[in-house]
């Protein structure tokens, strides 16, 4: 075989090659797009949480809550030395009033005020409502301390140092314009940049976690 025909063979060799490879590219590249559009379908038919418009507040913003607190509680306090009054018939009294100014837990509320308030908005990004969903919000409480203060959201987790419950149910697809604002009190221990963490679930096993870097005045 002379020289010519031999090269001729190795160029027909390497273009069949070379076309192999660009088919199985190809192939690839197509089970690869119907893989990601599967996925993005399926991404569809479940719910998809996310946390936004974070914000660390003072407390002196939501004056309109602390100051309805501090009402509530003067007034049982009055009621409690004049009347010689207990809890059972304040609240009565309290549940019988129509459109009352404070509630019972702000009467009754005992704790410290806030410092600070952590802000966030919660929505469902996805297609399909998201079912029973529980929540909690998790603080290192050497730097932020949550509390279970009347007005604002959430219930301080017992035996849990830094985590308070969050109240959630159902969330509608984004399409509702449906947005969940949290408003958690906060007592401010130290200073300086901390991380939060959101977290929700369904008990279909949909969970999802968020960090939040804050910084504390």
């Amino acid at each position: 075989m002379s020289v010519e025909q031999w090269g001729l063979l190795v160029t027909l060799f390497s273009l069949l090659i070379g076309a192999g490879a660009l088919y199985y590219a190809k192939r690839a590249t197509s089970v690869s797009e119907q893989q990601l559009a599967f996925a993005r379908e399926e991404a569809l038919r479940h719910p998809k949480l996310e946390v936004g418009s974070v914000s660390l507040r003072n407390a002196e913003e939501f004056d309109e809550i602390l100051a309805s607190t501090r009402v509530a509680q003067e007034a049982w306090r009055e009621v409690a030395e004049k009347h010689e009054s207990d809890k059972m018939e304040f609240y009565e009294k309290l549940e019988a009033v129509e459109n009352a100014p404070y509630t019972v837990d702000q009467a009754f509320y005992e704790g410290p005020y806030p410092d600070l308030v952590l802000t966030f908005e919660l929505r469902n990004l996805g297609n399909r409502t998201a079912r029973e969903v529980s929540g909690a919000a998790v603080f290192d409480s050497t730097v932020l301390d949550p509390l279970d203060f009347p007005g604002f959201e959430g219930g301080r987790q017992a035996g849990l140092a830094g985590t308070i419950k969050l109240s959630v149910a159902d969330v509608s697809p984004a399409r509702s314009e449906e947005v969940l604002v949290y408003r958690i009190a906060l007592l401010r221990r130290g200073s300086g940049t901390t991380t939060a963490k959101t977290i929700f679930s369904t008990p279909e096993g949909n969970h999802w976690e968020e960090a939040l870097e804050l910084k504390v005045p």
